[in-house]
């Protein structure tokens, strides 16, 4: 939230504070462009997961084979009065299609660019093709 406001009051449409509902609504996209824009950006970022869901499947299945295995090995030190050496493995992070906020404000200044409101180059995610 704070980046995105500092986005918009610093570099989105000028001076800092010089935020008037005018401005605002001068350099917002049409409803229309926007949801079509969210739609397809939220697609594309489904249909690139898809391989890196299922090595988060792969990924889910090696953590509970290591987990069982760190259970034992915990249970049998704690039966010797000992604290298990290792740390409890990670749970494998899932992929998602919802952007962070830094991709956000990116993809926010890409579809600004497409639509004749840029405020200056694109800067899009490289691992989804958009330019630079």
């Amino acid at each position: 939230r704070e980046m995105i406001h500092g986005w918009l009051t610093e570099g989105g449409f000028g001076k800092r504070g010089m935020i008037t509902d005018e401005r605002i609504q001068k350099n917002m996209m049409e409803e229309r462009h926007r949801l079509q824009f969210i739609r397809d950006t939220l697609r594309i970022r489904r249909v690139l997961l898809v391989p890196l869901r299922e090595i988060h499947r792969q990924e889910l299945e090696t953590f509970e084979d290591r987990l069982a295995r760190w259970k034992s090995h915990r249970d049998a030190m704690g039966a010797l009065g000992h604290s298990p050496a290792t740390d409890r493995p990670e749970l494998p992070v899932c992929p998602t299609q919802i952007p962070n906020a830094e991709e956000l404000v990116e993809l926010i200044e890409f579809a600004r660019h497409r639509c004749g409101l840029h405020m200056g180059a694109p800067r899009m995610h490289a691992h989804l093709g958009w330019p630079r």
